[in-house]
């Protein structure tokens, strides 16, 4: 067995690698690689200190990440050891840099023999092309099962099952591999859907429904084997509250590795509807700071108004009080029998003037002395409504054009991208295969470990800058699906703030504008920046036709010379993605007159 090679000349290391991951499960132990190797050492004649002994937990996919392993190549490199013992090659390697390390040593004459359970390897041509066969065939059933694990996993999403562990108020189906399914968890599943129904109503902070959840509904994760039966931590229950397959869907990669939207399988039950989902959303987030907050009454402007004084907070109350028909004293109706002025009693009162409305005013946390006086609702509804027909307004034709040529303007710009992007992966191209070719170089021992890692970092941090330019230039387009029901607004406004209800009046502000601003009685709104483009050109097309009125007037193909004759000015210098532009121009203010003001608000 020894061959030609004195195997007591040879100074020998053991290296021995278990691996935690998935492939590696029906690999033996490391005091079981111990054993065995020491057994194979004894047979052959071959002694090995204990400083020579290599251990390591670690995977051998991707190279440069084993130190034990880097360690035993430059013991190697130093002439400190000539020879391995192993289990097997692919304990040794599992990708072909940390192969190409072995076969470079055996070209050196720095490696002599690698000596494993099965079969010894000399530095001969035979041996050598076998040692890359055995590394190269760990990889692939590396890549194969790889491939497999996706390919199940693509094919689970789609038959409308999330991968994994179920959700809290679901179990797994435990039947036949490949066809397994969630199901309801029937001990959950009721408390989970009432938890979500009780946040709906918008009495509750997620603190305080995870505090009932708990204590009073028991809620806890589906017991396991080792882990799970015990309460639900606060932020996974933030989680579960805003997680889409509750509503029926749920997000994954697809065969292409992209991040697309699948429909749950429809024998699993839903807890809530996709609109009631939304709303969550929407209950749970304000602007980019994501916390809870709750509807206490229905005052739909108490969330987006400040002070335009001392920028404090705004509250709103409800007033009820009556006018008396004697004294015509105005007094507070609530817990009263009786008029404070004049005493007479409320049910003798014969003509009531009964007021009964909802006034916003500062809290004055900020600044006691604050001097901003209150504004009713009546009034706010009212400056909206007139600010809104007097800059964004339009009709539902006009929303047709301003979509359909954004979708040209998107296309356009999707060509240019690509050609930039085909510019970009033709140099990271180049780039990568200077690398191979660098490292080609280090192997046959052209250029030493430390300039290959120096020239190795410059090429990466080269590519690594390209990529970056290239995920810019990839950067999101407006969701065109989002954009029409931002410009549906637009065209209906009016009848949401005048008809709506409490969630139609939350839904319209928090899209059309946010910061409302309470100062000298009046209302004053910064509008997102789509919308002050929109209003900018409504704006200049009325300057230029001033027969021009898009609450009216209909796009009709007969009849577009007033409309041709405005419509450029809308999107000029626009592209699909609407980048802010630097401009200043006049806006008629809700409460009247002209005035300038950056980006149009």
């Amino acid at each position: 067995m020894k061959g030609d090679i004195e195997f007591e000349n040879i100074e020998f290391g053991m290296y021995n690698r278990k691996s935690s991951e998935q492939e590696e499960r029906q690999a033996l132990s490391i005091e079981s690689q111990k054993k065995e190797n020491y057994r194979v050492a004894d047979k052959n004649g071959i002694k090995i200190k204990k400083e020579y002994l290599y251990e390591e937990c670690k995977s051998a996919k991707e190279p440069y990440k084993r130190a034990v392993f880097n360690n035993l190549i430059k013991d190697i490199n130093k002439g400190k050891i000539q020879g391995i013992v192993a289990w097997h090659p692919d304990r040794l390697s599992r990708n072909p840099i940390d192969m190409a390390h072995l076969v470079d040593a055996f070209d050196r004459g720095k490696l002599q023999v690698i000596v494993t359970n099965t079969q010894v390897f000399r530095n001969t041509p035979m041996d050598k092309f076998m040692l890359g066969l055995a590394c190269g065939q760990a990889k692939m059933e590396n890549d194969s099962k790889g491939e497999n694990v996706k390919r199940g996993l693509v094919t689970k999403r789609e038959m409308g099952y999330l991968p994994g562990v179920a959700k809290i108020g679901y179990m797994n189906d435990y039947g036949e591999k490949g066809y397994r399914t969630i199901i309801i968890d029937p001990e959950r599943f009721p408390v989970v859907k009432k938890v979500f129904k009780m946040y709906l109503t918008g009495k509750y902070t997620v603190r305080k429904l995870h505090r009932i959840a708990t204590e009073e509904m028991g809620l806890t994760n589906i017991p396991r084997k080792k882990i799970g039966g015990k309460t639900t931590h606060l932020s996974m229950f933030y989680k579960m509250l805003q997680d889409p397959f509750y509503a029926g869907f749920f997000y994954g990669k697809d065969a292409d590795e992209e991040i697309i939207r699948y429909e749950v399988n429809k024998s699993v039950l839903r807890v809530i509807t996709e609109k009631e989902h939304k709303k969550i959303l929407t209950m749970m987030k304000r602007a980019d700071n994501p916390r809870a907050w709750r509807y206490t009454e229905d005052f739909p402007y108490k969330k987006f108004t400040k002070c335009g004084s001392c920028d404090g907070s705004i509250t709103a109350e409800n007033k009820k009080q009556m006018i008396c028909e004697d004294c015509k004293y105005k007094f507070s109706i609530k817990n009263k029998n009786h008029c404070p002025k004049c005493n007479r009693h409320i049910d003798k009162i014969k003509n009531k003037v009964l007021l009964d409305y909802t006034y916003y005013h500062c809290c004055k946390k900020k600044d006691p002395n604050c001097p901003e006086k209150s504004i009713t609702e009546s009034k706010i509804d009212s400056v909206l409504i007139h600010d809104h027909v007097e800059t964004l307004a339009i009709s539902e034709d006009l929303r047709d054009w301003l979509i359909t040529n954004i979708k040209v303007l998107e296309k356009a710009e999707k060509n240019t991208e690509k050609a930039v992007d085909d510019t970009l992966d033709m140099q990271i191209n180049r780039l990568s295969l200077q690398k191979d070719k660098l490292l080609d170089t280090h192997i046959k021992g052209f250029i030493d470990d430390v300039e290959y890692k120096n020239k190795k970092e410059q090429l990466e941090d080269e590519i690594g800058s390209i990529k970056t330019k290239a995920g810019i230039t990839n950067a999101k387009k407006i969701d065109i699906k989002e954009l029409e029901k931002k410009l549906d607004i637009l065209t209906e406004f009016t009848d949401i703030i005048e008809n709506g209800d409490f969630e139609d009046k939350i839904e319209a502000i928090s899209t059309l504008g946010s910061n409302l601003t309470l100062k000298s009685k009046t209302i004053s709104i910064t509008r997102p920046f789509l919308y002050q483009v929109i209003a900018k050109g409504l704006y200049e097309a009325k300057q230029k036709n001033p027969e021009f009125e898009p609450r009216k007037y209909q796009a009709d193909k007969g009849k577009t010379e007033a409309f041709a004759s405005v419509c450029p000015t809308l999107l000029r210098r626009q592209d699909s993605n609407l980048r802010q532009i630097d401009y200043t121009y006049p806006c008629v203010s809700a409460w009247g007159g002209l005035y300038h003001h950056p980006l149009g608000y």
